[in-house]
């Protein structure tokens, strides 16, 4: 090593990055520490295999419109920004006429928006 302070806990010089030596009962409590260690075959000539936990198959998916997810908003959010993005809609119409001008980009803007905010959404 060359030197350098290193910790009690540290494993590798940060300095040289060669490792620290371990003393044997450290090593073994960090062997005790794994919780679950991977299967070992009982002979050399049978094949490893994984946990059954790990290889079975995921669950059905499923979606919603009116459920919550990761992505989406649940009914209650779907419903205020429908009842928003008309409201403005109306608002801008009621205007007049030379607001009308803004509607007929208002009006694709929010049709679009509310098919991404009423698409469905994966629950599971």
């Amino acid at each position: 090593m060359c030197g350098a302070g290193v910790s009690r806990t540290a494993r590798w010089c940060p300095r040289c990055f060669t490792p620290v030596a371990v003393d044997a009962d450290e090593a073994e409590r960090l062997l005790i520490d794994i919780d679950d260690p991977l299967p070992v075959p009982e002979t050399r000539h049978e094949k490893w295999r994984p946990r059954e936990g790990l290889v079975k198959p995921a669950g059905p998916k499923q979606y919603s419109r009116v459920s919550r997810s990761a992505l989406t908003f649940g009914w209650p959010g779907r419903a205020i920004i429908t009842t928003l993005l008309l409201l403005s809609l109306v608002l801008v119409l009621a205007m007049g006429a030379f607001m009308f001008i803004s509607a007929v980009a208002l009006v694709p803007v929010c049709f679009i928006a509310l098919r991404d905010v009423w698409k469905k959404g994966r629950v599971q």
